[in-house]
């Protein structure tokens, strides 16, 4: 920091004083000038007209390898397994009529384009009350709410979500993170 000498008593105080703090005299106003840096861009230029021609040099050699026009495809394709690549044409939605006798069990239309298969679903037990949506997705409609232990009969898993079965029916779909192989010992 920069000092100043009081002109009445030589006593040094700093450049931004106004004023001697020894005897008080009043120093005249000094403007603070800052040193103004010049933008540096000239200097930048070269670095920037380097990094161009590199950019460049760089395309140039990728066109010159690779050619410009697109390859055709010489690996061989990808071809699934049976079991997940089954093709069924999409089927449309069926309306089936509301259920008699035990009405504390609703049955929804068919949801999917894939019919449930007959019989051969695996048992699974609701980890906690959950909502059986309409498709396989949290955002989609709730057709139904599972209890804490509620055995239902799953015949498919895609993309993490179960389609749940009832009486050759699709209710609706769980995420399968709420259904589990065992049952509750204690549900709640």
């Amino acid at each position: 920091m920069a000092y100043i000498e009081c002109p009445k008593c030589s006593y040094k105080a700093l450049s931004v004083a106004t004023r001697c703090p020894r005897c008080g005299h009043n120093f005249p106003i000094q403007l603070i000038r800052h040193p103004v840096s010049e933008p540096q861009i000239h200097k930048l230029w070269p670095v920037l007209i380097l990094a161009g021609v590199l950019v460049t040099v760089v395309v140039m050699d990728m066109v010159v390898r690779h050619g410009a026009a697109p390859r055709a495809f010489t690996g061989s394709p990808v071809t699934p397994s049976l079991d997940s690549a089954r093709y069924i044409p999409p089927q449309p939605v069926r309306e089936t009529p509301a259920p008699t006798g035990d009405s504390s069990r609703s049955v929804e239309p068919l949801l999917s384009g894939i019919p449930p298969t007959g019989g051969r679903g695996s048992k699974r037990y609701a980890t906690t009350w959950v909502n059986v949506r309409e498709n396989r997705s949290g955002g989609s409609a709730a057709v139904r709410v599972l209890n804490p232990g509620e055995a239902v009969l799953v015949d498919s898993l895609s993309g993490g979500w179960y389609r749940v079965v009832a009486d050759g029916r699709t209710l609706g779909y769980v995420d399968r993170l709420y259904l589990d192989t065992a049952s509750p010992r204690n549900p709640p």
